[in-house]
């Protein structure tokens, strides 16, 4: 192959890239091809030219990352190389990372990241050799380096592998393969030179102690665990390697703190490895952890890396958290000389938020932290809530964050750990803080014209976590000043949070510049994607009532624009949020209230306009539930509700994922518009709607996720309650859907079918029942209860089935519709509760679903059987049928009770 081709690759001229491009890759569809490019590595021309060199391994990093395979693939798939012909690669490989100069291994070593992970634990071969190989380069230390680099993706293969499934010559060869590297790792010392070697030590450690236990039992892993834990009291921040050793000192640490601090005395196992693991944890607490916490409190004084503070404060956040040491650590000093000045921002952090303001909010403002996601402000926010456990603290550390200081870096770090302080001491009766100092904070915030952005935005934060509970109002109107005085992106984000929490918790109207508000706030939506700003605008206009409607229009435009905009940018996320603040601020007018035809006018179009622009999109939930609001919302369809109503039809028609992963959101768009007055006259909707069900039903019934079918049932038993008798020609897909009730997915099916059942009660009783199969009806009525049927609309409809069987002939049904009539009843108060009402009884009606089996079938609109009274029915059947004698002293019981 010509030399020149590899050059080409890197050549300014397009054509000459492409034609490289496809040169190669054509050249790549033979396997042998890698060995070419070999040869071409030994050639005078590749040795005295670097770029075209590094471009051949670039070129062999390729293939490699194309084509190496583990060979678990079943024998008939075709296989580029063998396991003879990628073993020959491996040791071909190696043979040239080592005679390369240290400077050109990089996309070599690469390589063997690939090799290495994808293979195991086939590869236990490879992994030896590199082991022989450590020993035979045992004085180039460069050689080394690159062999411990390799080993390290053999040891992270083990940690992501479950060795616990592989034979068990396999995984204690595994085991025997570890030991042997930790046995030469030992070797090493706190030198200089051994820094890089030590980095990749820690890596190695820390990958093995996630899966295997014989690592545990070598007396050189504490070895080398403790030559880790003093490389961190180090104090040369010139040397670049040692920066890297303590960082992935660090990270093991926080992986065997992880593992080891929650294992207790009390724990027992049989298995072997359990045990071994469980004895090495009491010995990791008791003989190293004391060690590493005087490094940490000794290093944590001389290092300003934001990664390895962020690090080190996670590790004392664990020693408190699982209570290891006795925490002498926290002194006064402590608390000044360390976490106050680490929540500090930096300046790369004060430029930041002009630069690039949602990200300094999201880096800045989390006041939690996690093993895989830390900075060095919420390690310290979480490390504040871990010490605010031990109440004996809390005084002194309310003192010492709210000490008078002149910094305004050294003023808002304070700030945002008193935001963190509220937040861990927060009551039912509120924060512990005084309304002093919130007054006073209060006060300064309102100087958004005179302070720093970041302070601003600071003093916002922790207002989002007083007001709202102590002075709401004041809140709303501090919220309202700052985005209104304010031009600073992030000051407005922060404002619109407090406002959003602020107007939630207020009891009555406070009197806002709304049409000064929510313009600034939409016009910020569409160059910043913080959620809390259109959740603001939704709040401002449910808050707002009549008054705000003529303003209503263009916010919801704006909104819309903004959800355009989202899937233009490709993120579906933003425009499912934002869709949704429409929808919430649409249901909170009042239904037929004159406005909403006029919303309907301008939002029913378009969201068809955004199915046709962008079909692929990931909002489609959205798109319908907000299609759905109108139709429950107007009483009187328009013909633009008729329109959106077929072509909604016709695109889920095209789309069976659509269908299946959208039935429910489906039925709320269509159920409303085929339960209005005017559906039974239009023989083009009856139409179009009886053609689309039977495409869902055949559809649904493949699916093996049943949810899809119950709402399909359910659209069909609107239909019957809407059309009566011509409905009922549907009984038999309902019974033929009945026979999936029993598949673990059913979930609300059998609710689903019930509901149709009973709506064909209801059409048409004495012609409904006879189609019913006599082995249908006995499946159903023993199944009917409570917690199959849970909400109040549900139940109702198994009540009245079984009231209507009653009357057919079936005297065991009518014990059955006792049974379920004291649940009815709650269920039914339940329902009729006023939303302050329920809100009271929220925890207790979140728990009851918590409980449930599977969730509801969600019915969110009204219904023609809504208006049946079923108490009246059962009081008809109880006087004319004489079953009520029949009954057990306590059913009696239970039917007074309800009917006195």
């Amino acid at each position: 192959m010509d030399f020149n081709i590899f050059l080409q690759i890197c050549s300014p001229n397009q054509e000459e890239v492409h034609h490289a491009t496809e040169t190669i890759m054509k050249a790549a569809e033979n396997p042998s091809f890698i060995q070419v490019l070999f040869q071409l590595l030994q050639s005078q021309e590749s040795q005295s030219n670097p770029t075209l060199e590094k471009m051949i391994h670039l070129t062999i990093l390729q293939l490699i990352r194309t084509h190496w395979t583990s060979h678990i693939e079943p024998e008939n798939e075709t296989i580029y190389w063998n396991p003879h012909q990628q073993n020959e690669i491996a040791d071909h490989l190696l043979n040239l990372l080592l005679s390369l100069d240290p400077s050109k291994r990089d996309n070599i070593i690469e390589c063997f990241r690939y090799i290495m992970i994808i293979s195991f634990p086939m590869n236990i071969e490879m992994a030896e050799k590199v082991v022989n190989l450590f020993d035979a380069n045992a004085a180039s230390l460069e050689n080394v380096v690159s062999i411990l680099q390799i080993f390290t993706f053999w040891s992270k293969a083990c940690a992501n592998y479950s060795i616990s499934n592989t034979p068990p010559e396999i995984s204690q060869k595994v085991e025997e393969i570890a030991l042997a590297m930790i046995n030469r790792l030992s070797t090493f010392s706190l030198q200089t030179q051994s820094f890089a070697l030590l980095r990749f030590a820690a890596k190695s450690l820390k990958n093995f102690t996630k899966k295997l236990s014989g690592p545990l039992l070598c007396e050189n892993f504490d070895k080398i665990l403790s030559l880790l834990v003093n490389s961190l009291v180090v104090n040369d921040k010139s040397n670049r390697e040692l920066h890297l050793l303590k960082r992935s000192t660090l990270n093991l640490f926080i992986g065997l703190c992880s593992t080891f601090f929650p294992l207790t005395n009390e724990e027992h196992s049989q298995d072997n490895s359990s045990q071994i693991r469980l004895n090495y944890g009491l010995h990791f607490k008791q003989d190293i952890a004391p060690c590493l916490l005087q490094s940490l409190i000794q290093c944590i004084s001389f290092e300003r890396d934001s990664y390895i503070l962020s690090s080190i404060m996670y590790l004392f956040y664990q020693f408190l958290f699982y209570k290891v040491g006795n925490g002498s650590f926290l002194t006064t000093e402590f608390v000044t000389n360390i976490i106050i000045p680490i929540a500090r921002l930096s300046p790369e952090d004060v430029n930041e938020s002009v630069i690039n303001p949602l990200q300094f909010l999201a880096f800045n403002f989390s006041y939690e932290t996690s093993p895989g996601i830390r900075t060095t402000r919420s390690t310290t926010a979480s490390l504040i809530g871990v010490i605010l456990k031990e109440e004996r603290f809390i005084d002194d550390l309310y003192d010492y964050l709210l000490a008078p200081t002149v910094n305004q870096i050294d003023f808002e770090g304070r700030i945002f750990l008193m935001t963190k302080f509220v937040m861990a001491t927060m009551t039912n009766m509120g924060p512990m803080i005084t309304g002093d100092v919130v007054d006073a904070l209060a006060e300064q915030t309102k100087h958004v014209d005179k302070l720093p952005p970041f302070l601003s935005t600071s003093l916002l934060m922790f207002m989002s976590s007083v007001l709202p509970f102590l002075d709401p109002e004041l809140g709303c109107r501090l919220a309202s000043d700052c985005i209104i005085g304010s031009d600073h992106q992030i000051v407005i984000c922060a404002a619109s949070k407090l406002l959003r929490a602020s107007i939630i918790e207020c009891d009555q109207r406070v009197d806002l510049p709304i049409p000064s508000i929510i313009p600034k706030l939409l016009n910020l939506a569409s160059i910043v994607k913080y959620k809390y700003l259109t959740m603001a605008v939704e709040a401002l206009i449910q808050m707002g009532g009549s008054a705000i409607y003529p303003f209503v229009k263009d916010t919801i435009s704006g909104l819309f624009e903004l959800a355009n905009q989202s899937l233009a940018e490709g993120v579906s996320k933003d425009c499912s949020s934002t869709l949704y603040s429409i929808f919430e601020i649409i249901n909170a007018i009042p239904d037929d209230a004159p406005i909403l035809v006029e919303l309907s006018e301008l939002i029913l179009p378009a969201c068809i306009q955004m199915f046709h622009q962008y079909p692929d999109n990931h909002s489609f939930n959205d798109i319908f539930l907000l299609i759905s609001v109108f139709n429950t919302k107007i009483d009187n369809v328009t013909e633009t509700m008729i329109n959106t109503y077929i072509q909604t039809l016709q695109i889920i028609r095209k789309d069976d994922v659509l269908l299946q992963n959208s039935m429910d959101s489906i039925s709320f768009l269509m159920c409303p518009i085929i339960a209005n007055q005017g559906f039974k006259g239009n023989s083009q909707l009856i139409a179009a709607t009886v053609d689309i069900l039977m495409h869902f039903i055949q559809v649904c019934m493949k699916d093996e996720d049943k949810d899809g079918l119950a709402y399909t049932i359910l659209i069909v038993a609107t239909l019957i309650q809407s059309i009566g008798d011509s409905g009922l020609a549907f009984i038999p897909h309902i019974c033929q859907a009945l026979n999936g009730v029993d598949d673990k997915s059913a979930t609300c099916l059998f609710s689903a079918c019930v509901f149709a059942f009973s709506s064909a009660l209801m059409a048409n009783s004495e012609k409904a029942f006879p189609m019913i199969p006599g082995n249908v009806i006995e499946f159903i009525l023993p199944r009917i209860n409570e917690n199959t049927l849970q909400t109040y609309k549900e139940l109702k409809m198994g009540f009245y089935f079984l009231l209507r069987a009653t009357q057919s002939g079936i005297a065991a049904a009518y014990p059955a519709a006792v049974n379920i009539l004291r649940p009815l009843c709650e269920r039914k108060i339940e329902n009729n509760m006023k939303m302050e009402e329920k809100m009271q009884t929220a925890n207790e009606l979140m728990q009851k679903q918590i409980e449930a089996e599977f969730p509801p079938l969600v019915i969110p609109f009204n219904l023609p059987s809504d208006t049946v009274d079923e108490y009246n029915l059962f009081g008809q059947i109880t006087q004319s049928s004489g079953l009520f004698q029949q009954l057990s002293p306590v059913q009696q019981q239970i039917v007074r009770e309800i009917f006195q």
